[in-house]
């Protein structure tokens, strides 16, 4: 099942980063830099009055934070993802406190310190920059960094897909058809995992079906053994016939004195009881295979198969079979 996982693993890490492309592309809002800037300063300053015994007042606000914003500065821009913001929000209902409330507004303070350093000249950003440097020392963003190794190669092989895309259906076809290649990949993961589960269970009946058949051969006599099968016979019921029959071949063997009774022996230690050149290696040795197949291995039975089980025992010596 190795290869069902790792198509499953790779099938989910494909449709995430896939599904962030097409959020990011679809959702974003389109603002000029000094708007941006005015907009963080109004959330910085409603967070800032949220109270925490309110904290029906965060809704609001959340509904005001796009996704993300594309800030624009003349001919260059940016890309902001809000996401975090908004999801600090939320928490910050469930659990309000006045530590996640400070941490919220220095992280708006930290984002408009960036825009500010992004609006001035390189030559002016020193103070702004050591500003933002103080800030994103605080203990609320350590262990932030940018995209590792992983995310720019996850980023370079959706920029190479979204480029054959393009080549193949045309650029303003992209975002319906990356969702809609989306949804099959995840259809395939779940298809991966179904199978995955359906032969997880199949593989479990099976190995708990092969328990060892301890039926004690001596216990009744190979006739009483081979009544009980012509009567599973009669009534259709041939995996039991060949199992009764099989037993009805090694009470008749221990009868002959092939061996002495002893209980714990397994089908195949019974043939190798046997002398290597005798005539009934072959057909106990056909009656076995016939009996492990269809009582362990869960294979199926019909007449024939009871029929060919029975031949085998006329093989063995047994007369009234």
């Amino acid at each position: 099942m190795r290869p069902l996982r790792t198509i499953f693993i790779c099938a989910g890490l494909l449709a995430s980063a896939l599904q962030t492309t097409v959020r990011g592309q679809g959702e974003s809002v389109s603002v000029p830099l000094s708007t941006y800037v005015a907009r963080l300063d109004q959330l910085a300053e409603a967070v800032r009055r949220l109270d925490e015994k309110h904290p029906e007042g965060a809704p609001p606000i959340v509904a005001r934070i796009p996704p993300a914003w594309h800030v624009v500065d003349g001919a260059r821009g940016f890309d902001v993802p809000a996401d975090a913001l908004r999801r600090s929000l939320t928490k910050w209902r469930a659990a309000p406190d006045a530590a996640s409330r400070t941490a919220l507004v220095d992280e708006l303070a930290a984002m408009r310190a960036e825009a500010v350093a992004f609006e001035q000249p390189a030559s002016g950003s020193a103070a702004a920059r050591t500003t933002l440097t103080d800030i994103l020392a605080r203990r609320e963003f350590r262990g932030i960094g940018g995209p590792g190794a992983w995310d720019r190669f996850r980023q370079r092989v959706l920029e190479w897909l979204l480029a054959l895309l393009a080549r193949l259906v045309g650029s303003s076809r992209i975002p319906t058809v990356t969702s809609v290649l989306v949804y099959v990949l995840i259809a395939l993961a779940a298809f991966a995992v179904a199978v995955w589960l359906y032969r997880s269970l199949r593989r479990n009946v099976a190995e708990e079906q092969v328990t060892p058949d301890r039926t004690a051969p001596a216990a009744e006599s190979w006739n009483t053994w081979l009544a009980a099968a012509r009567t599973a016979a009669a009534e259709g019921r041939w995996r039991d016939a060949v199992h009764l029959a099989y037993w009805c071949g090694i009470a008749f063997l221990e009868a002959e004195g092939a061996w002495k009774t002893d209980s714990s022996r397994t089908p195949r230690e019974y043939v190798r009881l046997l002398a290597p050149g005798s005539a009934r290696v072959a057909p106990l040795t056909a009656l076995t295979r016939s009996f492990e197949h269809v009582w362990y291995g869960a294979a199926g039975a019909e007449r024939a198969t009871y029929d060919d089980a029975l031949a085998e025992l006329r093989k063995l010596g047994c007369p009234s079979a």
